[in-house]
Formats: structure tokens, sequence, C-alpha cells
């Protein structure tokens, strides 16, 4: 549900982020968003845990990869890899969720 909620915010905005729409695009029966955040303000906090759960997993990824190679994401074109990635899919969109 959360990452559903986290593409329309990442597309639409904070806008287009409502209770239905969460549950249209998760593909869960009708009022199961509101089951588990009853407020506008809960289920925006929800997408932000999610984001957090989202980001810590993929530095967690990024420290196991340097780790294993350590010129891989060093220096500059490290830095520069990892710009080219946040320009892609699935980071872009939630770069703009996390924006918005």
């Amino acid at each position: 549900m959360a990452d559903a909620a986290i593409e329309l915010l990442g597309a639409d905005g904070a806008r287009g982020v409502s209770h239905p729409k969460v549950d249209k695009k998760a593909g869960v029966p009708d009022g199961t968003t509101s089951f588990y955040f009853r407020t506008r303000s809960a289920l925006m906090h929800g997408i932000a845990s999610r984001l957090n759960e989202l980001d810590l997993a993929d530095l967690s990824l990024l420290t196991e990869l340097t780790d294993a190679d350590p010129t891989e994401f060093a220096g500059t074109s490290g830095f520069a890899a990892l710009v080219m990635y946040s320009a892609t899919e699935p980071w872009l969109t939630r770069a703009k969720a996390r924006y918005e």
C-alpha cells in the first residue's frame, strides 16, 4: 500500500494522494488504506516512514557493494554513478515523492 502511495505522490504530488486512489493503485479493497491510516496526516507519515525504510535498505546495500568492490562507488566517478542512479526508476519517483 505504501509503495503505491509513494508512486502516486511522486507522479501526482501531494494533492494527487488520497485514500481511495491508494486503494485503487495498490489493488486492495476499498477502505483498506483508511483502515490502516485513518487521516491524511497518518497516510503522509506512513509514506515518509516507508521512504525511510527503502532508503535505509538501499544505503545498506550500497555499503555491502562498496565493501565488496571499494573502487566502484569511490571518489568522483562513484558519486557520479550514484547521481545517475537517482535519475532512474524507482529512485526517481522516490526522490520526487521525498521532495513533495
